[in-house]
């Protein structure tokens, strides 16, 4: 009688499983929406050209090959976007996004991104990175003898330990 009971209750209790899944699937797809994923997308696409043109100098091709080179670019940027699902279309990035964060605090991420400091926080989000990124270029470059230094001082104490 109680595995009775339970069984009934079970399936009586799978739709509320299957909406509170699809109510977190649509706060997913907000909050991609609020934090702009399309632009994000858009602002990779510089690094994936200039990841390409480092392809391109590699590749020593002559300079009547650039037009070529320019279609095959376009698709390596079109493919790359088709497999890192930049946009969120196939679901993949919304799967990440559901599995790290409870429903709760989708929510509340999504009422900070619609907000109007949270939405100053998106667009200035790139000005950030490229900030970030030249303080760490600056500070690695100050850096870079030092470690050179220690590298070759750990490799003296190798050579004299191993004799090699």
């Amino acid at each position: 009688m109680m595995k009775r009971l339970l069984s009934v209750l079970l399936v009586l209790m799978l739709p509320l499983f299957s909406y509170a899944a699809s109510d977190k699937d649509q706060v997913v797809t907000e909050l991609m929406k609020a934090m702009k994923m399309d632009k994000i997308a858009e602002q990779v696409i510089p690094q994936v050209k200039q990841f390409v043109g480092q392809m391109s100098s590699q590749m020593k091709l002559p300079e009547e090959a650039r037009p070529d080179f320019e279609k095959f670019q376009e698709k390596v940027i079109e493919r790359s976007f088709e497999v890192m699902d930049l946009n969120g279309s196939n679901g993949e990035l919304k799967a990440i996004f559901s599995d790290v964060y409870t429903f709760e605090e989708l929510e509340g991420i999504l009422d900070f991104y619609k907000s109007p400091v949270g939405q100053s926080m998106i667009d200035k989000q790139p000005l950030l990175m490229q900030k970030i990124m030249q303080y760490n270029q600056e500070k690695m470059q100050l850096l870079l003898p030092e470690i050179q230094r220690m590298g070759a001082e750990f490799s003296a104490k190798m050579k004299e330990k191993f004799g090699k």
